[in-house]
């Protein structure tokens, strides 16, 4: 490499020539006659590409962790919203809004009965897409969206990649306010509405005397942050847990055990 190539890549690394020379223990005059040769040993290239990688992952380690402390910072402050505002009907919520290209994009945030709840409702021209999402995996995940309408999909698909629509709602989950809001709202009755798989409903109901579906177990694990040992344990006394679209008819899941006399 020529040493005039070699001080830039320094400079773009934003290393100097004494951090360098420390790093790789070698006496400053060797710096000192690579410059007056005008060019560097071989293993110089080499050095600096996999010094440049390292510092790249680390970049991004460091930002995903900072990302991730962010995250998790942001739903305890959304739940002590929730409860500073005395938000204790099953109807209640926080709702969050805004603009992701054509697409609006709605979210909405309850703690009802001490569980952490996270809707998703997209809307796009007369095309309405509803999901629930598990905040815990949307701290490190970019979770698929099962049955999403095509138009509205090749609407936030970027690349076709979600990753930066992800990024783009963590960063409005992070720095944007939320406002009061309640499930009678009109855009998550609309959301509802587009919802045809009843395996999606919102909220958990009661017990039902019958073999839990795999599929279920695992919606209900990775939707409701129920633990699958506590689904299995209910799957093995041959229960299913029953969800709802009504909030009128929605209870915890501890209240659903209790009035099963169901000791886990």
């Amino acid at each position: 490499m020529e040493n005039i190539k070699f001080e830039k890549k320094l400079q773009e690394l934003e290393l100097n020539k004494k951090d360098f020379v420390k790093i790789v223990r070698m006496p400053y005059q060797t710096l000192m006659n690579w410059k007056s040769k005008g060019e560097t040993p071989t293993w110089v290239d080499t050095w600096l590409e996999k010094y440049e990688e390292e510092k790249t992952f680390s970049n991004v380690k460091g930002k995903i962790t900072i990302n991730k402390t962010t995250m998790e910072n942001t739903r305890e402050l959304l739940k002590q919203k929730y409860l500073m505002l005395n938000l204790r009907k099953p109807q209640d919520c926080l709702k969050l809004s805004y603009q992701y290209h054509q697409v609006k994009v709605n979210t909405y945030f309850d703690y009802y009965e001490n569980t952490f709840n996270l809707f998703l409702v997209l809307s796009y021209e007369k095309s309405y897409y509803f999901t629930p999402l598990n905040i815990d995996n949307l701290i490190v995940k970019n979770p698929y969206l099962n049955d999403i309408p095509k138009e509205i999909l090749g609407q936030i698909l970027d690349n076709g990649s979600l990753k930066d629509f992800y990024d783009n709602m963590r960063e409005h989950m992070i720095h944007d306010d939320v406002q009061k809001s309640n499930y009678e709202d009109y855009e998550f009755k609309n959301g509802l509405k587009s919802n045809k798989n009843n395996d999606k409903n919102p909220f958990l109901s009661h017990l039902r005397k019958m073999p839990m579906s795999e599929n279920h177990l695992n919606f209900l694990n990775t939707q409701f942050n129920i633990s699958k040992y506590i689904l299995q344990r209910i799957k093995a006394k041959g229960y299913t847990i029953v969800t709802t679209a009504n909030f009128s008819e929605r209870k915890s899941l501890t209240l659903i055990l209790n009035e099963s006399s169901i000791k886990l």
